[in-house]
């Protein structure tokens, strides 16, 4: 029996995996079932349907950041998208390549802007 993948909850699903992937976050199996709403059964076929798009697109492998809670790496099936893939040696560096390629630089001000002050205001609090 085939799966249906339903475009809708796809593209929810490789919106989901793009912000992680710019948070450096690995999101497990269960937290996908949440945000998009998929049965236990259906997040691995997701999953690799996310794989086959990012492997015709030229894009980072987005579903290496899709893990199991127990060993935090995905599952068994993976592998075969490292083989198809042809551009990684291990998942490592899909995850790696995922956080490189969807990286958002910020402007040194913007990566400080709340910190900036807090040791000060913190010490004048302990003062009061």
């Amino acid at each position: 029996m085939s799966v249906k993948i339903r475009p809708d909850i796809f593209a929810c699903l490789l919106r989901y995996m793009i912000l992680a992937a710019r948070a450096k976050r690995l999101v497990p199996y269960n937290e996908i079932e949440n945000a998009c709403g998929l049965g236990h059964n259906m997040v691995g076929h997701y999953a690799g349907a996310l794989g086959d798009f990012c492997i015709y697109n030229e894009l980072p492998l987005l579903n290496a950041l899709i893990v199991n809670t127990k060993e935090c790496m995905p599952s068994h099936g993976f592998e075969g998208y490292i083989e198809e893939e042809g551009n990684h040696e291990n998942w490592g560096q899909c995850v790696a390549a995922c956080f490189s390629y969807f990286h958002q630089p910020i402007v040194r001000e913007l990566q400080v802007k709340d910190f900036s002050g807090l040791t000060t205001l913190a010490r004048d609090w302990f003062e009061d």
